[in-house]
């Protein structure tokens, strides 16, 4: 009976485990205002058939709308219950054809494969996805950051929407 507790208690603990990790080690959570979701559609640009990433895709607003735009529209997140919303929101908007999100840690995400990729970031990792942006992303790929700039990128175009501001890059 013993052994079967802590065969219990250690496979719970794992599971907990692999479910609050990403939740701690992952960004800060801050649902994207209406306005500026809006204002990353308009500087993507998507078309019908293009696809588009959002790295860190928190509820999966940012997914929707790209969708709506004609996107074909991923999300990466490492929250799984952020994941189990975002799903749902999918769902619910009838977009399940055109948008997914899956729980993944970007940095495992190969960008090569995307011709718009999102992301409200934060100061912390903007350097080293700077990089990943440099080594995979494909040229004339769009990547739209909100709030934090791209160090060693150039802007092409910049929107202040309210407090937020959001970048376009286009990779040469």
């Amino acid at each position: 009976m013993l052994l079967f507790q802590v065969i219990l208690f250690l496979a719970l603990s794992a599971t907990l485990y692999f479910l609050i990790r990403p939740v701690i080690r992952g960004a800060m959570y801050f649902p994207t205002p209406p306005e500026v979701v809006s204002g990353v559609v308009r500087l993507a640009k998507p078309r019908r058939g293009e696809s588009a990433l959002d790295i860190g895709s928190g509820d999966g607003r940012l997914i929707i709308a790209l969708a709506k735009a004609g996107a074909k529209a991923v999300g990466c997140e490492i929250n799984p219950l952020l994941v189990w919303k975002s799903r749902a929101a999918i769902k619910k908007s009838g977009l399940a054809k055109e948008a997914s999100v899956a729980w993944r840690d970007f940095w495992r995400e190969d960008f090569s494969r995307y011709d718009i990729l999102v992301v409200f970031g934060r100061t912390a990792i903007m350097g080293d996805l700077s990089g990943k942006f440099a080594a995979e992303a494909k040229p004339g790929v769009r990547i739209v950051s909100v709030v934090y700039p791209l160090p060693g990128w150039q802007p092409t175009a910049w929107e202040k929407i309210g407090k937020y501001s959001v970048y376009l890059y286009v990779k040469p």
